[in-house]
This record gives structure tokens, sequence and C-alpha cells, in this order.
């Protein structure tokens, strides 16, 4: 196991791989798609993205070389290409505008009750995405095929055209 990844003060502990083999199972944790899928879309692409940044592709592709079976890693290695990648990319971030304000009507449909507070935390998710340093946004685009800067464009007009959207929707109530 390469160790250049795994910080210092955790490099000798007797029980590593399991502790990341644990930790990286918890965050590939793939949701099922349900009645409620329009909070869990963002969830699940964020799923997606997660598995993909701790590479999730390597592994698949080790197991591919190894000769074992494609029966249920083939869909994922015939279908996860580049564009489905930056889409599941934009998704998972863009998707945080809407869920916010799902999430917020799910515990309280009495519109005009929750309207400040559903402003509020499109506010709040719109300040998170534009707040994300160049940093981050080069480690993101390092999953997909696009710079950092396109990718960071794509991700916040989706989040705005999102929060445009729901605004709309919610127009009547103001």
């Amino acid at each position: 196991m390469d160790l250049n990844s795994v910080s210092t003060r955790h490099r000798g502990k007797d029980d590593l791989v399991d502790q990341i083999a644990y930790i990286m199972m918890k965050l590939w944790a793939f949701r099922k798609w349900s009645d409620s899928r329009w909070l869990g879309l963002g969830s699940s692409c964020r799923t997606v993205v997660m598995a993909l940044f701790l590479g999730i592709d390597d592994l698949v592709e080790h197991i591919l070389k190894a000769g074992e079976s494609k029966f249920y890693i083939g869909g994922f290695k015939d279908n996860l290409s580049a564009p489905v990648k930056r889409l599941a990319m934009i998704a998972a971030f863009s998707s945080r505008v809407p869920d916010a304000a799902l999430e917020i009507l799910m515990n309280d449909d009495r519109v005009p009750l929750v309207l400040t507070s559903i402003d509020d935390e499109i506010a709040l998710e719109l300040r998170y995405l534009g707040g994300l340093s160049s940093r981050m946004w080069e480690e993101l685009a390092s999953i997909t095929t696009s710079s950092w800067q396109v990718l960071q464009s794509d991700c916040l007009s989706a989040a705005l055209t999102a929060a445009g959207y729901v605004q709309n929707k919610l127009r009547h109530a103001r």
C-alpha cells in the first residue's frame, strides 16, 4: 500500500488498512433511489464524486485487470464516462441550493411561514459554493476533463439557475 497520501501520524498504526477501508466504505455508501429521490439526487451525486475523488476508478481498473467478474462493476466501468463524471460534479454542488429549500419544506410545508428560512438557506449555500478556493476547484477538476475555471463556472451557473428557479416558484408566496 502506498502511504504517501496518509498523514505521518497515522502511518505506524497496525490497523491502518482496516481504518482506511472502513472510511472509504462509509464514504462510498451509495444511496438507493427512493420516493424522496429529489432530496437524494444531490446526495447520490456527492457520493459518486467522493468515490471518484478517493480513487474508485483505479480500484475498478485494478479489479478488472485481476480478471475478476464484471457482474457488479461492469456498469460502473462502461457508463461512468467523462461527461457523466462532469454532470455528477455539477449536480453534486448545484443541488445543494434546491436540497436546502426542499429539506425545509419537508419539515414544514407552510411556505409563507418558512419563506425567510428558505431565502436564508439559499443565500448560505450560494455563499458556500462561491467561497470554495481555487485549490479546491483544482482538486475537484482533476476528476473531470474540465479545467477548474470551467468546472467552477458550470457549478456556480447551475447553482444560481437552481436558486432562480426556486425563487421563481415561491414568487406567489411573496
